[in-house]
């Protein structure tokens, strides 16, 4: 009898209901809640040489934003077995869809391992450490520029200036030192009973030396800064 893995018929059918979800999905999104009109006001309406632009170079870098995701999956995977890059593609693009249909896209990790037919927990584990480089450069990024702005353009009292830099040093620190240490923490948590039965799975975050951590971090940092470019093409895009 063959098993649900190796079943052609079957993996098939998953992916057709997939593709139908999906489409559900988008056209609720879009349609159903009437978007569609606005959507097409909002392009007519900015349409020009220069907008056109902003929107071609938003999407470049969308690609490039991916690409840097791919790189880092393919890198923490890596660990475990070499992958293709059709491989790595196919688990991130498997990770965004999956995400649609669970909130906070949560789904997103279950979809990535997905690409694997063995050591699933494994890629799962590395699936985590990727996300935890992610946000500590976005917190990092993020609290820097809120400390900026409070030190510049707010009126606030310097004292809570001051908590706020205070705090502002302690969570960088802090999600720093974790992050760099992640196979101490790592045997802190195995310490519960229920983890510790999965000790073998999380054999991997020892493979990851404080050099790949800090590529890593690089990584996501230039994603972040993606972002924020992006991010002030479509402000000035909807003007």
């Amino acid at each position: 009898m063959k098993s649900i893995q190796n079943n052609k018929w079957l993996n098939y059918g998953i992916k057709v209901a997939i593709f139908i979800a999906l489409g559900m999905v988008l056209y609720h999104q879009v349609f159903k809640n009437k978007l569609y009109g606005e959507i097409l006001d909002t392009l007519h309406l900015n349409l020009s040489r220069q907008n056109i632009l902003r929107i071609v170079f938003v999407f470049i870098l969308m690609g490039l934003n991916w690409f840097i995701e791919i790189l880092k999956w393919k890198i923490l995977v890596g660990k475990i077995r070499k992958i293709s890059w059709l491989k790595a593609i196919k688990g991130i693009l498997f990770g965004i869809t999956f995400s649609l249909f669970t909130p906070n896209r949560i789904g997103e990790f279950g979809g990535r391992v997905l690409a694997f037919k063995a050591n699933r927990l494994p890629a799962f584990v590395a699936t985590l450490v990727g996300s935890f480089s992610q946000i500590v450069m976005n917190l990092s990024m993020g609290s820097t520029a809120l400390v900026l702005y409070l030190l510049c353009f707010s009126e606030m009292d310097f004292f809570i200036k001051a908590v706020f830099f205070f705090f502002y040093i302690l969570l960088v620190f802090s999600i720093s030192i974790i992050y760099y240490n992640l196979e101490l923490v790592n045997g802190i948590l195995l310490k519960i009973p229920f983890l510790n039965k999965l000790k073998s799975h999380f054999e991997i975050i020892k493979s990851y030396d404080d050099t790949t951590l800090f590529y890593l971090q690089m990584l996501s940092g230039l994603r972040y800064l993606i972002y924020s470019i992006q991010y002030l093409m479509l402000i000035h895009f909807l003007e």
